[in-house]
């Protein structure tokens, strides 16, 4: 087993950011090839899968999640991402190579299949669709991060609790304007958007009285996705 001597607790279901798992997109042959070469490591929940500075690979998620998150200089902690089953990481700064700029963390018992980019490589001449698949999921984080940045940097943060949740919540049909749902809990929502769980309170608070979002334990729902949509557009104008 891998071991690490840091760990921090964690919850024990990531919450999704809707990225395309790209470890099922590969054909058989392909992720056979990808599987057999590289090696698998285990983490218990809490512990580190990578650190700020350590060598990247190529990784894919086999089991459990993986969270990355930053802390800045004021010891406040920001979550960038999650990882669930079939998802990759690690593959900007391996292509790049160049060494992680964040921490990695498992949510439960993890195991991951990392793969150096020279092997990576070595995978992808006899499989060149597995290269355009990494562009495409490299490509789906890129704009989740600069939609999110974005919003930090626009929005006050009862508008982006709402972006969001319109952006990645789960429809419960495929009805037009069925309810969305994020499986998300309050300390999450808070480092996702940029502020502090006590202003998260807050302001989902508003949104209830408002009845543009309904709370449970570890959820977040959107009962009219299309009034709390109309609801944003005339918070935006009336700020000009």
């Amino acid at each position: 087993m891998a071991h690490m001597s840091q760990s921090k607790p964690s919850q024990s279901r990531p919450f999704d950011f809707g990225f395309r798992p790209f470890l099922w997109q590969l054909t058989d042959d392909a992720r056979d090839a990808f599987l057999e070469a590289g090696r698998v490591k285990y983490f218990s929940d809490g512990q580190f899968v990578f650190s700020r500075g350590s060598e990247a690979d190529i990784t894919v998620v086999l089991k459990g999640a993986v969270r990355v998150e930053t802390t800045d200089a004021a010891g406040r902690t920001t979550t960038l991402s999650s990882f669930d089953a079939g998802q990759i990481f690690g593959e900007a700064p391996a292509l790049s190579r160049k060494n992680h700029i964040c921490d990695g963390f498992a949510i439960g018992n993890t195991a991951i299949h990392e793969l150096s980019l020279d092997a990576f490589e070595a995978i992808c001449d006899d499989f060149p669709d597995i290269m355009r698949i990494l562009l495409a999921s490299t490509a789906d984080r890129l704009m989740a991060s600069i939609t999110g940045l974005d919003d930090v940097r626009r929005f006050p943060v009862i508008e982006r609790i709402g972006r969001l949740a319109l952006r990645v919540g789960a429809p419960a049909s495929k009805k037009a304007n069925a309810p969305v749902t994020l499986h998300i809990s309050q300390s999450e929502l808070a480092s996702i958007t940029g502020t502090s769980r006590a202003t998260v309170v807050r302001q989902l608070s508003r949104l209830r009285s408002l009845k543009l979002v309904e709370t449970h334990y570890s959820e977040l729902v959107v009962p009219n996705p299309d009034r709390l949509a109309s609801w944003l557009e005339k918070a935006r104008m009336r700020r000009g």
